[in-house]
């Protein structure tokens, strides 16, 4: 456990728990870490308390926000990387911090093979048809080809914080045709609201590292998807700042 407060959800099947005479249920599957969360970055929490150092003890696979709400935060195979607004990629040290981040232990337990041209709705309900969506949270990997996609970053903020709504309107976007990457993200339930962005989430990185961000839209041309089940979800909460005066109960 870490020195922040950690809020554990798990299924009882999670939990690896057998009663006398019945079968062993099987060993706990990876889940889906939280640092704080999204009802807190929404309300303006941008202020950098939880390090890398720590997000890599709950996962080598994720995304979330960085310090002061800088770009955006991708991590794949370990490696953590911010995107810029002004468009450049910085690979992020175990020092540096976020507000907000999900992450989890990425072991895809089945892959498909996708060739388009298909837009993300076509693409998200043929995988919606394979999953369980309404119950389970999947942690999911696009990688490959893609026609486009559409990725955007935040310029820095400053005291006093504005809501993330009024910070997304001013977001720098970019779509990147023809390009090959990574989307690193998540499918939630709806009753994960609270916690986190509900459908898929996803962010962006490119192959060659030179771009990368918070995907608003994007259409794939031949890639592979890798899907895994995640098994519940952690929260921690951050030990000080800004957090604990932010006004979280009126947000849905």
């Amino acid at each position: 456990m870490t020195n922040g407060m950690l809020l554990s959800v798990l299924p009882l099947m999670a939990l690896g728990v057998c009663a006398i005479g019945a079968t062993a249920l099987p060993a706990k599957k990876a889940v889906l870490y939280h640092a704080s969360v999204r009802t807190a970055y929404q309300a303006g929490v941008y202020e950098g308390v939880i390090p890398m150092a720590r997000l890599r003890d709950n996962g080598d696979f994720g995304l979330g926000a960085t310090h002061e709400n800088d770009g955006e935060l991708v991590a794949m195979g370990g490696t953590f990387w911010r995107s810029r607004a002004d468009g450049t990629m910085q690979e992020l040290g175990p020092n540096d911090t976020t507000p907000y981040a999900v992450m989890t232990f990425f072991r895809p337990e089945r892959t498909l093979r996708i060739q388009g041209p298909l837009t993300h709705q076509e693409l998200e309900k043929r995988l919606d048809a394979e999953l369980d969506p309404q119950r389970r949270i999947y942690a999911v990997r696009i990688r490959g080809r893609f026609v486009h996609v559409e990725a955007g970053n935040g310029e820095p903020q400053e005291k006093p914080y504005r809501p993330l709504d009024e910070v997304l309107r001013e977001y720098r976007w970019h779509d990147h045709v023809a390009t090959q990457g990574t989307l690193v993200g998540f499918r939630c339930p709806e009753y994960l609201r609270r916690f986190d962005r509900v459908g898929y989430h996803f962010h962006y990185l490119s192959d060659d590292k030179k771009a990368g961000g918070h995907v608003n839209a994007y259409a794939v041309d031949d890639v592979e998807v890798a899907i895994q089940e995640l098994s519940g979800f952690t929260v921690d909460t951050p030990e000080h700042g800004d957090f604990y005066g932010a006004d979280l109960a009126t947000l849905r």
